[in-house]
């Protein structure tokens, strides 16, 4: 069992996890991916280069790098594989 080093109220294990699965449940939420983020990653696991992606989109290839890091960063991926990955393995693709 879990104590406050205060003499506050303890916490059991069970209800510690409880907490913390709470937690990491609203972070994921706040942090899926856009629609617009979903759409180049997706095609970015195509293949296409950022270039290709941003004249399929309409977009400009500085635009397609910008979503890439913020992907990157909210899968906390360091490279294309590893964000494609992650991003499938939470459900966001």
């Amino acid at each position: 069992m879990l104590l406050n080093m205060r003499g506050g109220a303890p916490m059991t294990p069970k209800i510690a996890r409880k907490v913390i699965s709470e937690f990491q449940e609203q972070e994921s939420v706040e942090n899926k991916l856009t629609p617009r983020e979903q759409e180049i990653l997706l095609e970015i696991e195509k293949g296409l280069s950022y270039k290709e992606v941003a004249s399929k989109l309409n977009i400009s290839p500085n635009t397609v790098h910008t979503h890439i890091k913020k992907i990157y960063e909210k899968v906390q991926a360091g490279n294309r594989d590893e964000a494609l990955r992650k991003a499938r393995r939470l459900g966001w693709l």
